[in-house]
């Protein structure tokens, strides 16, 4: 039988709880990445995550049995002031020399920069708004 990627988690104990509720409701599951996060839990929780799956016929009881128990989190693609999905990373003003000089340690050290990196900021490319991290699409406000 096929397996589908129903969901990632950014650790492999979230994802063993995923996992937990699914078997539950006797839907077998698998983990995908599960040892390499333990080795390397900022590479995979930066980077890749912990892959939950399902087999395809299994995949909507599933989806379903997630959300209804809001375990699937929003997509954080949005600007928070005007709910636009054409947002980007950049340098935060003032901050370029140390952006690229830790980007650059970054990538001498083989690791990722990190979820809360202190010298990048999202865009908006619709009203130009700066802000830390976008979030989903029910939390933007809507013409603000």
């Amino acid at each position: 039988m096929k397996t589908t990627r129903i969901m990632t988690c950014s650790d492999a104990a979230q994802a063993h709880i995923v996992q937990g509720a699914l078997a539950n409701e006797q839907i077998a599951s698998m983990l995908q990445n599960e040892n390499f996060s333990s080795l390397y839990p900022t590479h995979v929780s930066a980077t890749s995550g912990v892959d939950v799956l399902v087999y395809e016929k299994d995949k909507e009881a599933a989806l379903q049995l997630l959300e209804e128990n809001g375990m699937i989190g929003d997509d954080l693609s949005y600007c928070p002031r005007c709910g636009s999905a054409h947002i980007r990373l950049v340098h935060k003003r003032g901050k370029q020399l140390r952006a690229w000089i830790a980007a650059f340690c970054a990538l001498m050290a083989a690791s990722p920069l990190g979820k809360n990196c202190a010298y990048w900021e999202f865009i908006c490319d619709e009203c130009k708004e700066r802000f830390e991290s976008p979030v989903g699409k029910k939390k933007s406000r809507e013409g603000v």
